[in-house]
């Protein structure tokens, strides 16, 4: 919205001097075979104009067309309600034809009144002073000035009031408005008339501002075609050569210390220099003087310089957008963004997740869990094992595998039927009933019989859970009951009633079916060929 507005503030003013540039060539050969002064080579418009100066004076005793008083004062102290003159003048110009430059200005301290556009007041083209300073024959071929500034109240584009105008009576390739003299001359461009309405500081800028360098301030000279004066480097515009000014309303004190064209007390950094007062979260401190620009509680020298969605994290209260801020503040103050710190400034992760309690949160710790090895190679990046054992080698180690040695089994069902959690095979108990102390599945382990059960899942482990003691739909002592005759804890491999009433039932007999323990490859141990080795 802000570039389109400056877009359309720009074309309507300078369409307008444009149009009288069209018809400038013409007119000045006219102007120049009826004027009788040198002719038009004998001074050339200076192409040098290092030493072309535009400014702000506030006080505008001693300034006039084309002579200024010297002493410049950029600010000055008015009263609510009270209006001055101010002027905006050049210095060490060789010649003009036109110029043309926007005042910058804070609307809600300061209303400009004239000059208003061509014919809106009285004096409306009479404050511009320079131009209107041609000598009238038979000296100079006199001046035909036109302004080509905006209508009042500045209610176009507030804040930013366009001025400017161009003299069809100039002659090519000389002097103006000194054809004579031949001098490089300063002056009064144009004589405002400011009011202030309350308390308050505004700044008059002329520097360039805006999406582009167009709005400030342009001076054409009397070449044919004319030719942009600058200064300097700038060949087009003046950047360098300008002095601005401002307006105190009502108490205050015109003191800058840091010559940035704020007083100090009206400068968000009065020890540092800030001419555009930028300050990105709206604190007492300007940008350029803050130390947490972002007013998120880290200061700006340990926010990250890339890595954020807006780029540098120094503008970015909350570098991931996870809405938790990066430092120790709430930088929107009820918004959706929370206090921090956050503990991964530049990787989202809303839920904080610290599993070792470092400053680091999970999703940007490169080792979660603070034991050495980094997650990358970690067989258990958020259980710290230093040492990284793995009984079963599978990809777990064996701080987070739930099942360690391989059988098929979890270590949970183990502690529960009382099998060894890090033995998969053999140990078997020396008197009945005869099962393994190491698999879990291997509940009737007898040697002898047919089909050979020992180490193996057969159908005499099946058959366990119906004779010769019928294990099968009891339950452990519960609630003060005793334990059901037949019940041992050792055939209940799937803990717990599950959906029946009893421990041991259905899912007990069907687990010893499906089970596919990593020993045997994943496949399943049911009639497996061959027996697990201890």
């Amino acid at each position: 919205m802000e570039s389109e507005r400056k877009g359309v503030h720009t074309d309507a003013p300078r369409g307008r001097l444009r149009s009288g540039l069209a018809g400038l060539a013409l007119l000045a050969v006219i102007s120049l075979a009826a004027w009788l002064g040198p002719a038009a080579g004998d001074n050339p418009a200076d192409a040098n104009h290092n030493t072309t100066t535009v400014g702000i004076d506030t006080n505008t005793t001693g300034n006039g067309a084309l002579a200024l008083s010297g002493s410049f004062q950029t600010c000055r102290i008015i009263a609510v309600n009270e209006t001055i003159d101010v002027d905006l003048y050049v210095q060490n110009l060789s010649n003009i034809v036109s110029f043309d430059s926007y005042i910058k200005y804070d609307n809600t301290k300061l209303q400009i009144l004239r000059p208003g556009e061509s014919g809106q007041y009285a004096d409306s083209t009479s404050r511009f002073l320079l131009q209107q300073a041609q000598p009238n024959p038979p000296t100079g071929p006199g001046n035909n000035f036109s302004s080509t500034a905006e209508q009042l109240p500045d209610t176009a584009n507030p804040g930013e009031y366009f001025v400017g105008g161009y003299d069809t009576n100039s002659t090519p390739g000389n002097q103006d408005p000194d054809p004579v003299g031949d001098t490089h001359m300063g002056g009064v461009l144009v004589r405002l008339q400011i009011k202030g309405l309350v308390a308050g500081f505004s700044s008059l800028t002329i520097t360039p501002h805006g999406p582009s360098t167009a709005l400030g301030m342009h001076i054409a000279d009397t070449s044919l075609p004319a030719q942009h004066v600058g200064d300097g480097a700038d060949s087009d515009i003046f950047v360098d050569n300008v002095i601005n000014g401002g307006i105190v309303v009502g108490a205050g004190v015109c003191t800058d210390s840091d010559a940035d064209g704020w007083p100090d007390g009206n400068d968000n950094c009065p020890a540092t220099s800030n001419p555009s007062q930028a300050n990105f979260d709206g604190d007492a401190n300007g940008d350029v003087c803050d130390i947490d620009d972002d007013n998120d509680g880290l200061v700006d020298t340990s926010e990250p310089g890339a890595g954020c969605t807006s780029g540098g994290g120094q503008f970015d209260p909350d570098c991931d957008n996870d809405n938790r801020s990066d430092g120790i503040n709430d930088p929107d103050g009820g918004g959706p963004i929370v206090a921090g710190p956050d503990n991964c400034v530049t990787t989202a992760n809303t839920n904080q997740l610290n599993t070792d309690g470092d400053a680091l949160g999970d999703a940007c710790d490169p080792d979660d869990d603070n034991d050495g090895v980094l997650d990358g190679s970690d067989n258990c990046p958020v259980n710290s094992n230093s040492g990284q054992s793995n009984l079963d080698g599978d990809s777990l180690g064996d701080a987070c595998d739930l099942e360690d040695d391989g059988d098929g089994f979890e270590d949970t069902t183990e502690a529960w039927v009382g099998t060894n959690p890090a033995d998969n095979c053999g140990n078997h108990t020396s008197s009945a009933p005869i099962y393994s102390q190491a698999w879990p599945g291997d509940v009737y382990s007898a040697s002898g019989g047919i089909p050979a059960t020992i180490n193996k899942i057969t159908i005499q482990d099946l058959a366990s859970y119906l004779a010769p003691v019928r294990r099968f739909n009891t339950n452990p002592a519960i609630g003060g009951n005793p334990a059901d005759p037949g019940y041992h804890i050792r055939w209940d491999i799937v803990p717990g009633p599950g959906f029946f009433s009893k421990h041991i039932n259905i899912q007990d007999l069907s687990a010893l079916i499906t089970v596919t323990p990593l020993m045997f490859g994943g496949a399943r141990a049911y009639a497996y060929p061959t027996a697990c080795t201890p």
